[in-house]
């Protein structure tokens, strides 16, 4: 049976301990780097969101994983489609027989997101008057009237994606995270 033994210098284990010492402090140093970088990326993502309700922006969450793990995510499920992009889609109404839509902003509430009820009663009114008056397309001389459209269908076309993540958002977050680790390194080295 032979024996295994190593003999080292007593500088040279005041020198390891050293290291060990600067890497223990370092743990705490890179915790709130990370940190650091979570918000700022966080705030990167709230800022390069396209903004249409703002509640894309106000989804972004900074979820902590461990000591030194972070990750940046929405609840939001359109943000899914605003990067990605989704396929065409054929929408039909659930209860009612028709969709009902407005093709100018007059008839349009002030969140610009449905159609007044004032107007979804001119266009009946209107298409009643227009059947009365004999017209060849009633459905036509009501649109053009009340700015309002039914549809028992309607067809959306494929929306591209606009990789605001992948393009925008990612490359920031990287290079802001290299760049933190770099200095800590570079902060322990010396």
């Amino acid at each position: 049976m032979s024996d295994f033994s190593i003999t080292v210098k007593s500088s040279e284990v005041k020198e390891v301990q050293r290291v060990l010492n600067n890497i223990s402090g370092i743990e705490s140093e890179v915790a709130k780097q990370i940190q650091g970088v979570a918000i700022r990326g966080h705030r990167k993502a709230v800022k390069e969101t396209p903004k249409r309700t703002g509640t894309g922006r106000r989804s972004w969450r900074i979820i902590k994983q461990g000591r030194t793990s972070r990750n940046i995510k929405s609840t939001y499920i359109p943000i899914v489609v605003l990067e990605n992009g989704r396929r065409a889609v054929i929408i039909r109404p659930k209860r009612g027989k028709y969709l009902m839509f407005a093709v100018s902003d007059k008839a349009l509430t002030f969140t610009k997101a449905q159609v007044k009820q004032s107007s979804k009663r001119a266009y009946w009114k209107a298409l009643k008057e227009a059947k009365k008056a004999g017209a060849e397309n009633p459905h036509q001389v009501a649109t053009a009237r009340t700015g309002v459209a039914i549809a028992k269908k309607v067809k959306q076309k494929a929306r591209i994606g606009t990789k605001f993540i992948e393009i925008k958002i990612i490359p920031s977050i990287e290079k802001d995270f290299f760049s933190t680790v770099n200095s800590i390194i570079d902060g322990a080295i010396k």
